[in-house]
């Protein structure tokens, strides 16, 4: 364990201006401070508001506004829209994938990190004690969805991913495949509308805590309710909401390199106070080294206080 001794601790060379300097350069520091506090709640409350746009994106694609227009220029292509449930969407029953032991040289198995952001990350694997014959039922291919089997997080619990492409790699036994209809469903549409709010609160009222884990079951996973409309619709949903998303997401990213940057500026302010160049000096303010030596000779001249002897005797 790291750690630090006293005679460390007094030892270290501190920097040390007049008095008054130093309350000159505290009321600067937390005159600039109370700035960028100001600046980073401004920009992590727009964060917050992105967050809460894209939800709303995604309940108006769902609930048929944001196409709403599209389907008044398609008619051809605009089917009534159904609810159905997941099942319905299917090719076969859901699965759970296989746990294997860590081994050098084994077939490729996904790590619970490759669910990302709608997205099943394939270079996300480690190497599994098994080989590929074994690993056969549970190799993934493009269309199959990957969900989360469980989590610490009733807010993590079932979030998923769609499988891009078919690769030489199985899935885990905490996550669950759900192989996805192409003729039905668009797999980005169903990625889209698994990981909003219309999904997610069925995942969340179904999902049930063992040991401080939120788990999801495969039988009511099947039985949740989802919009259906038209695959040429599902297509146009999913190209509005990529196209939304993406400036969201440049939005995301221009807040978090301002936040680095206020971080940044902090130090750079702490550096400035500590090394002299924050607040102007003042020649009449009275040296730090006669500062200490007042002190010094103060505590000297004042007698030390008598410490109060106590008998041990109880009263």
């Amino acid at each position: 364990m790291v750690h630090i001794t006293k005679g460390e601790l007094v030892g270290t060379q501190l920097p040390l201006p007049p008095l008054n300097e130093q309350k000159r350069i505290v009321a600067k520091i937390e005159e600039l401070f109370s700035e960028l506090d100001a600046g980073e709640e401004s920009l992590r409350r727009a964060r917050h508001q992105l967050g809460i746009y894209r939800q709303s994106l995604l309940k108006q694609a769902f609930e048929g506004k944001l196409t709403a227009h599209w389907r008044t220029q398609n008619h051809d292509h605009a089917a009534a829209w159904k609810e159905v449930d997941v099942a319905d969407v299917l090719t076969a029953k859901p699965n759970n994938g296989r746990s294997v032991k860590d081994r050098k040289g084994g077939f490729k198995v996904l790590r619970l990190t490759a669910i990302k952001e709608g997205i099943i990350d394939l270079a996300e694997h480690k190497e599994g004690d098994w080989s590929e014959s074994e690993a056969k039922p549970w190799i993934v291919k493009s269309g199959d969805f990957l969900a989360s089997r469980g989590n610490g997080s009733i807010k993590l619990v079932g979030r998923g991913g769609i499988v891009r492409e078919s690769a030489d790699v199985a899935f885990p036994d905490t996550m669950i495949r759900l192989p996805l209809d192409l003729s039905l469903v668009f797999p980005k549409y169903f990625s889209h509308l698994w990981n909003s709010d219309r999904v997610r609160h069925q995942i969340e009222g179904s999902a049930r805590t063992t040991a401080g884990i939120y788990k999801i079951n495969q039988g009511l996973l099947v039985q949740y309710r989802v919009p259906l409309p038209s695959l040429p619709e599902q297509q146009e949903i999913v190209r509005l909401l990529d196209e939304q998303f993406e400036a969201i997401s440049r939005n995301e990213q221009e807040i978090a390199a301002a936040l680095k940057r206020s971080e940044s500026l902090r130090q750079s302010i702490l550096k400035r106070a500590f090394t002299g160049r924050l607040v102007p000096q003042d020649p009449a303010d009275e040296p730090a080294p006669a500062l200490l030596a007042r002190i010094q000779s103060e505590r000297t001249a004042s007698p030390k206080p008598a410490r109060k002897r106590t008998s041990g005797k109880s009263v």
